[in-house]
């Protein structure tokens, strides 16, 4: 978000329903951030969750980027994988977080099975994975 408050231009969703950090619920808190970093205008907090965002239509367009650390299931993951990442353009870019770790948090860990299943293997994708702390993977829609 503060790359899209540099360039000028650009608009990041951020959906979070506020169930881990409460820190979201707060309109202080979130108008604080905007003044701190500059981000009127740049950002959106949705406090829904996936499932309500795509119900509402909330998040409108192509994605340039998408940043997926939700609901960490498989089924979470693909939801959010499938419906948020059919409006990634073709070179657009899909990173998930936590996925090398496996194991339970809030919900079960499942992003790594989630992409050894459904994503690496898949001429639609290329894949790299920084294997460091949980894991973060880079997905790159091909055209």
């Amino acid at each position: 978000t503060l790359g899209l408050a540099d360039n000028g231009s650009g608009m990041c969703y951020f959906i979070d329903p506020g169930k881990v950090d409460s820190h979201w619920h707060s309109p202080a808190s979130i108008a604080h951030l905007e003044r701190t970093f500059g981000l009127r205008g740049h950002w959106r907090h949705l406090r829904k969750t996936s499932q309500q965002v795509i119900a509402e239509g909330a998040v409108p367009g192509l994605i340039d980027m998408l940043f997926i650390d939700g609901d960490h299931s498989y089924a979470g993951v693909k939801f959010d994988f499938d419906r948020f990442g059919a409006q990634v353009r073709p070179g657009g870019v899909i990173i998930l977080h936590d996925s090398t770790n496996v194991g339970k948090g809030f919900t079960p860990w499942e992003v790594k099975q989630f992409l050894d299943a459904e994503v690496r293997g898949d001429r639609r994708y290329e894949t790299f994975t920084l294997p460091f702390a949980a894991g973060l993977t880079l997905v790159r829609k091909c055209s």
